[in-house]
Order: C-alpha cells, then structure tokens, then sequence
C-alpha cells in the first residue's frame, strides 16, 4: 500500500512486508511501465486478474495458511507475482494460446522484450523512472535542471 509506511502505529515488521510484497498499486504502474496496460489487457481486466491472484486458494502455499492476514494484504510475494504474470499471459494471449500455457507465456516474454536485458534495463530507468517521479509527486524545481536558482532569481527580482 503506497504511503502505508507513513502511518501511526507501524511496526518495522510491517514496513519489512510491505517492502518484499507488490501491492495492486505497484502492479498497476508496472503494467503500465511494460505497456501491459492498454496495449494487452484493460485497467478492470488488470484488476480481475488482481483479484483471482489474491483469493486464499491461489496464495503460494505459505501464504494459504491461517496465520497473518496482514501479510497477505500486503500483497504479493515473488512466487505469486510470477503466477499472476501467468494468468496476465493467459488473458492477455488465449486465443494464440488455446490449451498450451507455455506458449502464452512465451508471447508475454517477448511482447515484454524479457529475453533482453538491455532493453528492461533500459525500459525501468526511462519509464520506471518517470512512474517513480510522477508517483513521488516531484516538483518543477526537481523535474528541471536549474529551476532552483532560476526561481530564487526571479524572486529576488520582484522583491527589488
């Protein structure tokens, strides 16, 4: 959960789940970061998918249990934030994939450029980066180089 971390009463074992678990949010500028979303699947799809991942009987095992209800609102662990690339793949690709999962999943690994790692590499510090700022709400004074001081000047011009 995004500014989950900000709030009163967190214990740094929850920061620590928070941290090693993808929320919908987090899932949400990722697709969007891979173009998943609108090119392969549509924001209530996304979420559909979402949902069938996060029912008790799809959990990874250890997450199936009784125990913390908590960690399982926190969102997805590793293993089944891989399951849910799956059933994206299995949406995103039935009817080239009718029968054969493998294949589905084939075409998301290279709609996704996966096999590339120079690509990926590329894909998160451009688009990752712009979803992080925008996510981060980051100012005009941070988005462009000498604002700064451009703003400061023009203050102390008007207050001349």
């Amino acid at each position: 959960q995004p500014g989950y971390q900000l709030g009163k009463n967190i214990t740094y074992s929850q920061i620590k789940d928070c941290n090693e678990r993808l929320s919908y949010f987090e899932l949400a500028c990722f697709a969007r970061d891979f173009e998943i979303v609108p090119k392969l699947l549509s924001k209530a799809a996304l979420m559909y998918v979402w949902k069938v991942a996060n029912k008790t009987h799809n959990r990874a095992e250890a997450n199936q249990a009784d125990g913390d209800q908590a960690l399982r609102d926190a969102g997805l662990d590793l293993e089944e934030f891989l399951m849910l690339l799956v059933r994206i793949a299995l949406v995103a690709f039935a009817t080239k994939a009718i029968g054969e999962p493998e294949i589905a999943v084939r075409h998301l690994i290279k709609f996704m450029l996966l096999e590339d790692v120079a690509k990926v590499r590329h894909k998160v510090r451009t688009r990752g980066r712009e979803t992080q700022r925008h996510v981060n709400f980051r100012s005009a004074g941070e988005l462009e180089m000498g604002y700064g001081r451009k703003a400061l000047a023009e203050k102390k011009d008007e207050m001349l």
